[in-house]
Order: C-alpha cells, then sequence, then structure tokens
C-alpha cells in the first residue's frame, strides 16, 4: 500500500479540496467575528498573523471610527460624514502604499511604524478626553482627525501588506511568552490609566479600547526594539504553504545596533 504524503497546496493553485475543508471548519466563527475569518481566509496569514499589532488594529481601529465619529458630531448626518472621511483615508492610503517599492519589510520601519500607532493612540486618548473642554475642543477636532489619519500611515510603514518578503521573529522570545518585567511594567502602567479613565470619563468605553491597542503595540514595539535576530521570508497565504527550503530568503544576526538608525553590522547568511 502505497503511503499517503500531506502535501502542501500549489501556492498557484486558486483553490482545492483543502483549502475548502479549512474554509468550512472555521465557518463556526464568522458570526463571532466576521473580520477575523475573513482575514484569516481571505488575506495572507503571513500578512496578518506574524505580528498581533495587525489583529488588534483591524478590530479595533474600525470600532473607534465608528463610535468618535459620533462623539465629534451634533447630527447623524455629520456623523456618517466622519465616517466616510475615515473610510476614504483608509482606502486611499492602501490604494498608494500599494506602489511603494519596499519588497522586504525592514526592522527600522516597523519600529517607526509601531511607535507611531502608540503615540497616535495616545493623541486620539487625548483628543476625546478634551473634546468637551472649552478652551480646547477645537484643538481636540484638529488632533482627532490628525491622528487618525496618522494612524493609518503608521500601519502602512509597520505593516508588510504590499511586501514581496516580511519580518518573521522567533515566536518563542516573544514578550506574550517570556513576560519580563518591561511586560509586567507596560501592563500595570495601562491598567492605573484604565482605571483612572473608566472612574472619571464620560466616553470611557472608546478610551478603553484604544488603550487595550497601545498596550499591544506597546509590546509588539519592544519585542522589534530588542530582537538579537530574526528571519526574511516570502509571503504565504496558508499556513501550511510555507516551505523553509523555498521560502527563507535569509536569517539574519543582529550585532550592533543604535536607536533610531541602521544596524551597523548584521551578519547574515543566504538559505
Amino acid at each position: 500500500m502505497s503511503k499517503i504524503i500531506d502535501r502542501p497546496s500549489p501556492k498557484n493553485l486558486v483553490f482545492d479540496k483543502r483549502k475548502l475543508k479549512y474554509l468550512l471548519n472555521d465557518l463556526w466563527k464568522f458570526p463571532f467575528s466576521p473580520l477575523y475569518f475573513c482575514l484569516k481566509h481571505f488575506a495572507n496569514y503571513s500578512t496578518i498573523f506574524t505580528f498581533t499589532s495587525n489583529i488588534v488594529f483591524w478590530h479595533t481601529f474600525p470600532l473607534i471610527c465608528f463610535l468618535t465619529s459620533f462623539l465629534y458630531s451634533a447630527e447623524k448626518r455629520d456623523a456618517f460624514l466622519v465616517i466616510i472621511f475615515h473610510a476614504f483615508s483608509l482606502v486611499m492610503n492602501m490604494l498608494a502604499s500599494w506602489h511603494n517599492e519596499r519588497t522586504i519589510q525592514k526592522i527600522k520601519h516597523m519600529q517607526f511604524g509601531l511607535f507611531g500607532m502608540v503615540l497616535m493612540s495616545w493623541c486620539l486618548i487625548l483628543a476625546i478626553i478634551t473634546k468637551d473642554i472649552e478652551k480646547y475642543w477645537k484643538v481636540s477636532q484638529v488632533v482627532y482627525y490628525i491622528s487618525s489619519y496618522l494612524m493609518i500611515v503608521f500601519l502602512l510603514i509597520f505593516a508588510s501588506y504590499h511586501t514581496e518578503y516580511h519580518v518573521k521573529l522567533d515566536d518563542e522570545k516573544s514578550p506574550f511568552v517570556e513576560r519580563n518585567l518591561f511586560i509586567l511594567g507596560v501592563g500595570i502602567a495601562h491598567i492605573i490609566v484604565a482605571f483612572a479613565i473608566f472612574m472619571t470619563q464620560v466616553y470611557w468605553l472608546e478610551c478603553l479600547i484604544i488603550l487595550f491597542a497601545s498596550f499591544i503595540y506597546s509590546i509588539d514595539l519592544y519585542w522589534v526594539s530588542t530582537i538579537d535576530a530574526y528571519t526574511i521570508q516570502k509571503h504565504y497565504h496558508y499556513e501550511w504553504q510555507f516551505d523553509p527550503r523555498e521560502d527563507i530568503y535569509y536569517n539574519a544576526i543582529i550585532t550592533c545596533k543604535r536607536l533610531w538608525k541602521d544596524y551597523e553590522t548584521i551578519e547574515w547568511s543566504l538559505v
């Protein structure tokens, strides 16, 4: 009797039985999280699920844009115009990033993008907190629109949506796994701020959602800023399609680095 070998689905094949079975097995998740289902099955697995920040952004940012649009609008008609602004900003930035010249995702871009996402998260929180203060309401509106727009820009700088190769870190060294003192400190700081917002602010729900996203962005920022090795891999749509013999471009070991600058020396080897 011949042995059945579980081979990966060909990447140039649009659909096959394995992909159909994979889709049907996850169909029960669709009512609970349609967005997660769509991201998992209709986007590259390596693009979205390599970093938690990607998943968190797509689950929190649309919700925040929807909720805050009504905070900054006296009438529903105006709120829908704000929602259209957010949608237009997202679509136009995605289309613009499609023509970028980056072939390989770089660590410095990830650091800069995540730092910007953390910064914009706190700017959004401050904008929401100060929106009803007569002295600052105009500044609050300006900060709100700029921050929500730049959040998309920084995401696209961080992410690898339109690159051929992406950065893959060692999951076993993830801050969520190691749980070091930095993670504990950042977590406690966010909890303290969350408690203060919950006790003092009317718009606590919107602020807490943004605060949660900020925590995840901070952890990933710490991760990409403290790594000593990483792998450059080719994108793949399904997790089982990854082939180390063909899809790993090179492994890199960081021997020297400086804050906000390119790494001075990188020892790398083609695989």
